[in-house]
């Protein structure tokens, strides 16, 4: 019979009967895990995470980026952006030459805005790295 709980800082320990306790990291197969945050730059390459959808919602008119056991609806802008990246390479420079251009803004602000809107969906693992 053995007891199992977590820390914080994902190592697993296992509580035997006997009084041993041992210590072990879980198995991510190559996956981050939240301990690991991307941090994004223009020279980094996105794409949807795993089991993420861009959806557009009948109902509401909105559109969605749909995961598992979670809805977040976006604003245009940042419809604009995801959609820019899973129609593009992904790579982020890429994406603020043509917003900049779009939005016929300064680079550098739209560069700022863009990593500060992107940042919380790949700490979330809704955007990941290609």
């Amino acid at each position: 019979h053995c007891a199992i709980s977590a820390s914080r800082d994902t190592t697993i320990y296992t509580r035997f009967t006997t009084g041993y306790l041992r210590a072990s990291r879980p198995q991510t197969n190559g996956l981050r895990t939240m301990n690991d945050t991307l941090k994004i730059d223009e020279s980094t390459s996105l794409q949807l995470g795993r089991g993420v959808r861009l959806r557009h919602d009948r109902e509401r008119d909105c559109w969605t980026l749909m995961a598992p056991e979670r809805v977040i609806v976006l604003d245009e802008i940042a419809h604009q952006v995801i959609v820019d990246l899973v129609e593009s390479d992904g790579l982020l420079a890429g994406v603020f030459d043509r917003l900049s251009q779009l939005f016929d803004a300064p680079r550098d602000e739209i560069a700022s805005d863009v990593i500060d809107m992107l940042q919380p969906f790949v700490d979330k693992q809704l955007i990941r790295q290609k």
